[in-house]
């Protein structure tokens, strides 16, 4: 290839890039199509095309074209944090894990090891989830989701006072962290801290006032103060933003025995079993690990790939 079709393609795959920063996927894709048209070994223009189709919704396309940049550049980290990313939205938790430890292998990665300790948190395997978010900070320590993380696999192992400690870590950095408040009143209810506790709920729902978990967690506060009917009604408010919320329907259910409300009671348990054993799911405030919140990832990592050379793999 002469160095002025490089310098076009390089050119096109640039332009793809920008607009596929700006959300712009469709004309993004026609622009790496054209890339993989004229070079069909550029892995980059294949990984990206790939994210790309995953963002559009199209994963098992998405999940193909990663696969297709790997076989050509086996040592690219970032393709391999990404494969992983797709693989775990189509439930393909293994693979995904083993995608993390390829990237890992390559070179250390804090969103390597941070994507994986969100599978792991998934999985409820919370020790390996806690040594996952270990090595993320070890890589970057104000990584505000790892601490978040780690803070929730601590606070499900019931080991309260480490998860008070990354909470609050996380909350030096970022004070209005909505969902970390209301995991370190979680915390501090389950430690007996009930008032303090409330203190830090009620500030995460006047950020967020939509936010389930929050009013959850002020109804498992208010219970421990024995505030039984104002702890039903932000649990029924938590049901009524997520009506699929075991854990405000376990709440629920425990309130309602306190309050000799027992067939009521059964019912809200047994709900709360029947969504608990259809699949597994991270401890209340937690975020989903794969969902799109990955397209902020993307965006950094996008901004970083401008001027990539060697299209042509």
């Amino acid at each position: 290839m002469s160095d002025a079709s490089r310098a076009r393609l390089q050119q096109l795959f640039d332009q793809a890039i920008a607009l596929h920063q700006r959300g712009a996927l469709a004309e993004a894709e026609r622009f790496y199509r054209q890339v993989i048209a004229a070079a069909p070994a550029s892995a980059p223009a294949r990984h990206m095309l790939g994210v790309l189709r995953a963002q559009q919704g199209l994963v098992a396309e998405g999940t193909e074209l990663i696969g297709q940049a790997l076989q050509i550049a086996p040592q690219d980290a970032s393709a391999w944090v990404n494969y992983g990313n797709v693989l775990g939205v189509s439930g393909r938790l293994q693979e995904a894990l083993a995608a993390y430890g390829r990237a890992l292998k390559i070179g250390p990665r804090a969103d390597a090891a941070r994507n994986r300790g969100d599978l792991h948190l998934q999985m409820h395997r919370f020790e390996e989830a806690i040594a996952d978010y270990s090595l993320a900070l070890h890589l970057a320590p104000d990584d505000l989701e790892a601490l978040n993380n780690r803070g929730n696999a601590y606070r499900a192992l019931r080991r309260f006072p480490e998860a008070l400690a990354d909470y609050d870590r996380a909350l030096s950095l970022k004070p209005d962290l909505a969902e970390t408040l209301t995991n370190r009143g979680a915390v501090l209810a389950a430690m007996g801290r009930a008032r303090e506790a409330l203190d830090g709920i009620d500030r995460a729902l006047a950020l967020r006032p939509d936010l389930a978990a929050a009013h959850n967690n002020r109804g498992f506060a208010l219970r421990e103060l024995g505030r039984l009917d104002e702890a039903l009604a932000a649990c029924d408010r938590a049901l009524a933003l997520e009506p699929g919320n075991a854990d405000a329907l376990s709440n629920r259910g425990k309130i309602l025995f306190e309050s000799d409300r027992i067939a009521e009671g059964c019912e809200a348990y047994a709900r709360a079993a029947e969504l608990m054993f259809r699949a597994p799911a991270p401890p209340s405030g937690a975020d989903m690990p794969h969902k799109t919140r990955h397209d902020a990832e993307q965006r950094r990592y996008l901004s970083e790939l401008s001027g990539l050379s060697e299209l042509a793999g």
